[in-house]
């Protein structure tokens, strides 16, 4: 009987002091549900040449302004600077930052020369990629009379 009562107190008090399995606070080892959230995380954050290309093609015209003549992505072969820094096309798209440029020159044209746009990558709920135009200008080498 006593040999009985002091298995249980050994097995009891490391449990006591250090702590249940489930209480791991201030170790270094994270519980399945945190290194499940970690893999989520990293895995939203990852951005492939292929998911871009998908986006820019994907990527209504109306989000353009008329007034700025960048012509829409068409489907064209992805050209690897880096690892990070792709081209399809006119567009150049930095996968690490998730955003997208693109210019267009008209030199000999008299109005709107040089034409740039510029966007984001980001994720919907569904995990589809979408582009979004940040910022798109027209600039006239001539001066206005």
């Amino acid at each position: 009987m006593i040999r009985t009562l002091l298995a249980i107190i050994a097995t009891t008090i490391p449990l006591v002091v250090g702590g249940c399995a489930e209480n791991r606070k201030g170790r270094d080892v994270p519980s399945d549900a945190t290194e499940t959230q970690v893999k989520i995380e990293v895995q939203d954050q990852l951005m492939t040449a292929e998911a871009a290309k998908q986006a820019l093609l994907d990527m209504s015209e109306n989000q353009i302004p008329s007034g700025v003549l960048v012509p829409k992505p068409k489907e064209a072969p992805i050209e690897f600077e880096t690892l990070e820094q792709i081209s399809i096309g006119i567009y150049e798209c930095n996968l690490k930052t998730r955003t997208f440029h693109a210019t267009a020159t008209y030199p000999k044209a008299y109005r709107h020369q040089h034409n740039e746009v510029s966007g984001v990558f980001e994720r919907r709920e569904d995990g589809k990629w979408v582009a979004k135009v940040t910022q798109a200008t027209s600039m006239d080498a001539h001066p206005k009379e």
